[in-house]
């Protein structure tokens, strides 16, 4: 008989809403039921029952969410099994057991099931999520074999069992992942790149060679070649770093592309911007991308260097081989190869400290 309904059992609404190292629970279950076809997927409260399901209407009671099951595995379980799968006892629920001719009457129907000694069947698509525990229990092992999978190929881990890649994440042989490490959907690190400790990649793009200091963030961004980032940078999405490019510590970029060569090295935020190749940014750099409006772009050509301190209120372009001065705020477009200075003139005052001392005194 085939299957009609598939019932989720005593998953709680935020359990089956979470992601099991990066793949959805509730998606997996729903495009399980999709390929399998005529079935549709109902998910269960705790402690609810199924009510008006025709006694002829064959059903396969689910305890539970099976994130790595397959419907092809799932296909041969039905195929092979004269009852229902991953059934629970539902006499105290009310359902009549004996009517049912796909219910199981334990919950330990596989233990005893020809179709686990007859199929190739992994241990996680077996292992069902009901609780808080099981959520835990699936994370740690699922994490563990991608670990394995992954150091078989001649990825190094100094420490494996604090690193954490999702499923679909993909690293290349040769690669060094640190303790602390997590890379999150369908991120890529080339060969020779080196991420570092307690550092986070959501679909990230890393190239070869590439070094990712600690405790860096990179969100839906691209790094190329040769490119180093961090400690403690964050790469908001959007960002495309060209080979060789430097981001060093507390910097922040969003929606920004440097070109090869380009430095950013400490204390900046590069928004809605593109550098172009062999540009210095200095410390305390700010693009100033938002007029609370509309978010505005600022470019620079080659060569640009920018002193520490200064502000670039977009929209706004500077040429090749162009000069901030330190402490500037730039509002108009500089010309390749100019000096753009923007501050106020500086004014020594002599024997002040000593007239501050001689004021407090007589206080």
């Amino acid at each position: 008989m085939s299957a009609s309904r598939i019932f989720i059992w005593r998953v709680e609404p935020e359990i089956i809403s979470q992601s099991i190292a990066g793949i959805g629970v509730g998606d997996h279950m729903q495009r399980l039921v999709d390929q399998l076809g005529n079935c549709d997927l109902i998910t269960l409260k705790p402690g609810a029952c199924p009510e008006n399901i025709p006694d002829h209407q064959g059903f396969i009671w689910v305890d539970g969410a099976f994130p790595f099951m397959t419907a092809e595995l799932l296909q041969q379980l039905i195929d092979q099994a004269p009852a229902a799968l991953f059934a629970t006892n539902l006499r105290p629920y009310g359902v009549r057991a004996e009517n049912r001719s796909m219910v199981a009457e334990d919950r330990d129907f596989f233990d005893r099931s020809p179709s686990r000694n007859t199929l190739d069947v992994d241990p996680l698509a077996l292992q069902a999520l009901v609780d808080a525990t099981t959520y835990a229990d699936l994370n740690a092992y699922a994490y563990e074999v991608k670990r394995r999978d992954l150091m078989q190929i001649g990825v190094l881990m100094p420490i494996a069992e604090n690193v954490y890649v999702d499923r679909d994440a993909c690293v290349a042989p040769g690669a060094t992942l640190h303790p602390g490490a997590k890379l999150e959907g369908r991120t890529r690190v080339g060969a020779g790149s080196s991420i570092g400790m307690g550092s986070l990649l959501i679909d990230a793009e890393i190239g070869e060679s590439v070094e990712v200091r600690a405790y860096c963030v990179i969100d839906k961004s691209t790094v190329d070649n040769g490119a180093a980032v961090g400690p403690f940078a964050h790469l908001r999405p959007g960002t495309h770093l060209g080979p060789d490019v430097r981001v060093g510590n507390f910097v922040e970029t969003k929606n920004a592309k440097l070109g090869q060569g380009s430095k950013a090295s400490h204390l900046s935020y590069l928004g809605d911007a593109e550098i172009g190749r062999e540009c210095n940014i200095g410390a305390g750099t700010i693009t100033c991308n938002y007029d609370g409006v509309h978010k505005n772009i600022t470019t620079l050509g080659d060569r640009v260097f920018i002193g520490s301190d200064s502000q670039l209120v977009a929209p706004i372009h500077l040429g090749d081989d162009a000069y901030v001065a330190a402490g500037t705020t730039v509002t108009r477009d500089v010309e390749a190869g100019a000096l753009a200075i923007a501050r106020t003139r500086q004014t020594n005052k002599a024997g002040w400290s000593q007239l501050i001392k001689d004021k407090a005194k007589t206080r």
